[in-house]
């Protein structure tokens, strides 16, 4: 419980942070989370059996990079989309 609190700060500290600063990526990083979950569940399912460390790093490595090119997509689809 402690984990999700301190992710929950942690998005709304770096959101604000993101639309004081006027970047770019202010709200993206939001939206991805709801485009991860699908693989985030079973990989943090697996994650909470011991088993071999590969597959738990398979695991980090995929979530995170769907994560990763999920808001690169987001952003390039935004910038098409505002020309």
């Amino acid at each position: 419980m402690a984990g999700l609190l301190l992710l929950i700060l942690a998005c709304l500290s770096y959101y604000d942070l993101t639309r004081q600063l006027s970047l770019a990526p202010a709200w993206y990083f939001l939206l991805t989370f709801v485009a991860v979950w699908p693989l985030a569940i079973p990989a943090e399912r697996r994650l909470l059996r011991p088993g071999r460390l590969w597959a738990d790093v398979l695991w980090l490595v995929l979530s995170f990079s769907l994560y990763f090119w999920t808001a690169g997509g987001l952003m390039l689809w935004r910038g098409a989309v505002a020309r």
